[in-house]
């Protein structure tokens, strides 16, 4: 008898198939339960194990032993007329042809319902789907448009979330540069990270009509990164593609997922179509797949903001650019993380070595390309920085030009045109933010404090209530601006000692705390609250000429620091030492070459500076001052800054130093709570003119009765409902009158 009949009458052929499908399909049921449930690598790698050890030992029992009615003898035990292996085999073939069954039903599905669109052509090493059909074209006449979600982390190691973020960035970025694709910005499409709302929600939410969405298998030096586009309006799957490769080859992936959803939207929507091949978008790479994880932990660090993340940001991509230095983006990272670090965003360095730090870092980007994105932003900050607010106007536009979709430089280029007054494009660009980016905390807060506060305060709330728990700092002090807006002055203190709490060393936005405690009288409680503060709670000119050796030395330490030069000025003003005022002012004023204000976006320090002037004899100079602020405040005629309180208040001091005392009465009669005004500017030299009038005599008693109103308010607030208790307590002398009226 041939060998082969005899492993055909033992069923070894048979058991043989049955166990291939078997296995095969037990593989494609569990490599889908474990990419959803997120397992390990090994999970797989140990199943794969069994079932190859496994098929040896099926085949060797199925020659060795045979299934009776009795139950398992072994073969030689068997006598031949009583043997059942024919029965035994019919039932393998049922089986089989059950299994096989299952296995036409997968592929259908996977042909049908999984990947819609035939896949665009990849390289051979590139694990495709089955050839789908054809997506239905869009009836709709929306603009193409698309969110890239955070791809999911399947690596057996959650520290490799960096890296899953960063690929959906670098894909984020890319795409960005697609030619008539809106991409939604990355702020708003992180938002949803281990979110499992359904794509045509996000999508709604997002205000875009595709979604590319995935994840990311590292093991050692493999990569294993699913993508799939899907269509939001019918959940629709565009294109999908799964690619097993080496780490090193993680550039060309990306290349390859971008090329393809460009090239399935161009089919659907007629996107891109200008663009030639050689053209395409591509990510900027390194030959050393070390310096790009470096690089790829050092942004995330600094999306996080903060001082302990940015710190930790600067040493993953010194990293980068010593293991690679020739890796532009690791450049530019690295001198954005520098500049944040500067004394008046996250960190405690001065603007020249802030300078001295950033500036060789964008030199040596731009000698290894002059199309990064991140290079322009780079150049784009740190002149904004060092007060060079035009050149970081131009430097923001080039890369917005190259990036749509940056909207940190979207920010920085806003607030960078709000300060010199170019109003028109800060507006348009937060109006673009909300657009490209509608979720960001950032975008949302900007919007909330500079309109929508004053146009819909419920709506305000609403929107800072969304913000606290992506950031609570931010959003308390959203809310704090909101009830400020509103003239609830106690709401607004609670909801600033809120977010005093979720970041107590945040002293720049903390600042805002200090003047309001200051405004109500309570200078105690303020200059306790960072350690430089108390240099900020003068409440009258007696006080001011107390503190001013103080502020003097604060100032000649960080000779750069705006905070502390501005308010040694002030401190002089309001002690009448007016040449050490208008000297100081002026040495503020040349740190900002672009605009004729003293400090763009702060006017009373241009309108104290021009009161100084006229004091010194310089009347052109004080001229020249009062029209500049004159030009600001019809520059804001036209945009939601009329809303302001600052937008009545500078025109009444313009009017009291042009010596129209009747147009600032007027303006003053038609002023109510909120004003910004601190109790010792009303009894500065800016409103001499106008101290002897019976109408600012009235404003003043009304003003005073409302600062009284509020600070009982706030005391009763903070004495006897502390939203902080665990952080910060009021002094007992502040506390002492509710004490007392409780008593009687």
């Amino acid at each position: 008898m041939s060998l082969f009949r005899e492993l055909k009458r033992r069923n070894v052929i048979r058991v043989a198939v049955a166990y291939a499908v078997t296995a095969w399909l037990l593989v494609q049921v569990v490599d889908l339960v474990l990419d959803n449930i997120g397992a390990p690598d090994w999970v797989m790698q140990t199943l794969l194990l069994i079932l190859a050890v496994g098929f040896p030992i099926a085949i060797v029992f199925a020659w060795a032993f045979e299934i009776t009615p009795e139950g398992v003898k072994r073969e030689s035990e068997v006598q031949r007329s009583e043997s059942i292996t024919r029965i035994t085999g019919r039932r393998l073939d049922y089986i089989t042809f059950g299994l096989l069954a299952l296995t036409a039903v997968y592929f259908f599905w996977e042909s049908r319902f999984h990947n819609p669109q035939p896949v665009t052509e990849q390289t051979p090493v590139a694990t495709s789907a089955a050839a789908p059909a054809q997506a239905p074209a869009r009836t709709d006449n929306a603009p193409p448009s698309i969110a890239v979600l955070p791809f999911i982390n399947l690596s057996s190691d959650p520290e490799q979330e960096y890296f899953s973020d960063g690929i959906s960035e670098e894909l984020l970025n890319v795409l960005a540069q697609i030619p008539d694709l809106r991409v939604a910005a990355r702020t708003s499409s992180f938002q949803f990270k281990g979110d499992n709302r359904n794509i045509s929600e996000i999508a709604q939410l997002l205000k875009v009509n595709h979604v590319l969405e995935g994840s990311v298998r590292k093991a050692g030096k493999r990569l294993r990164i699913t993508a799939q586009l899907i269509d939001a309006s019918n959940g629709y799957h565009l294109w999908s593609e799964t690619y097993d490769r080496e780490l090193q080859d993680v550039f060309a992936i990306q290349d390859e997922i971008s090329a393809a959803i460009g090239e399935a939207l161009k089919k659907t929507l007629s996107v891109g179509e200008a663009t030639a091949a050689s053209a395409a978008p591509r990510v900027a790479e390194t030959a050393n797949t070390a310096a790009y994880e470096a690089y790829l932990q050092g942004r995330y660090l600094i999306n996080q903001r903060g001082n302990r993340a940015l710190t930790q940001a600067v040493q993953e991509l010194e990293k980068a650019v010593r293991l690679d230095p020739r890796y532009a983006p690791a450049h530019a990272q690295l001198a954005i993380a520098y500049t944040l670090l500067s004394y008046d965003n996250y960190g405690d360095l001065q603007r020249d070595e802030v300078v001295a730090r950033a500036q060789p870092h964008i030199d040596r980007a731009f000698e290894l390309t002059a199309v990064s994105a991140e290079a322009w932003g780079a150049r784009c900050l740190l002149a904004s920085t060092v007060n060079e607010s035009r050149a970081a106007i131009e430097y923001g536009e080039r890369a917005l030009q190259l990036n749509p979709a940056y909207i940190d430089v979207m920010n920085w280029v806003m607030n960078t045109a709000t300060a010199i007054g170019d109003y028109p494009t800060s507006y348009a660009l937060l109006r673009r933010m909300q657009e490209v980016d509608p979720l960001s905390f950032i975008g949302r807060a900007n919007f909330v404090t500079m309109e929508l506060a004053f146009t819909d305060p419920q709506e305000a709330h609403r929107v800072a209530d969304q913000l606290v728990p992506v950031n609570p700092a931010q959003g308390y002090l959203t809310h704090a601006s909101t009830s400020f807006i509103e003239g609830e002055f106690a709401a607004s203190l609670r909801w600033s000692l809120l977010a005093y709490r979720a970041n107590p060393l945040d002293d720049s936005r903390n600042l805002s705390l200090v003047f309001h405690l200051v405004t109500l009288g309570l200078p105690e409680e303020a200059g306790r609250l960072f350690p430089e503060a108390h240099l900020y709670t003068a409440t009258n000119p007696a006080e001011f000429k107390g503190k001013l050796a103080d502020i003097s030395r604060a100032a000649a330490g960080s000779p750069g620091n705006l905070f502390f030069n501005v308010i040694l000025a002030r401190a002089y003003f309001f002690t009448g030492q007016y040449t050490a005022a208008l000297e100081t002012y002026a040495g503020v004023k040349a740190d900002f070459p672009d605009t004729e204000a003293v400090v763009p976006g702060i006017p009373v320090t241009s309108l104290e500076y021009a009161w100084l002037l006229r004091h010194a004899g310089d009347e052109v100079g004080a001229e020249a001052m009062l029209a500049y602020v004159e030009t600001d405040i019809e520059n804001r005629r036209d945009t939601p800054m009329t809303l302001w309180p600052q937008y009545l208040e500078d025109r009444v001091v313009v009017a009291s130093l042009r010596g129209n005392v009747d147009e600032a009465l007027e303006l003053l009669q038609s002023m109510s709570p909120p004003l910004s005004w601190v109790g010792y500017e009303l009894e500065g030299p800016l409103f001499d003119p106008l101290r002897q009038e019976p109408g600012f005599s009235a404003f003043l008693e009304r003003h005073r009765a409302w600062i009284a109103k509020s600070r009982q308010e706030v005391i009763a607030m903070m004495c006897q409902d502390n939203p902080i208790p665990d952080a910060w307590q009021p002094l007992p002398e502040t506390c002492e009158p509710v004490t007392l009226a409780a008593g009687n």
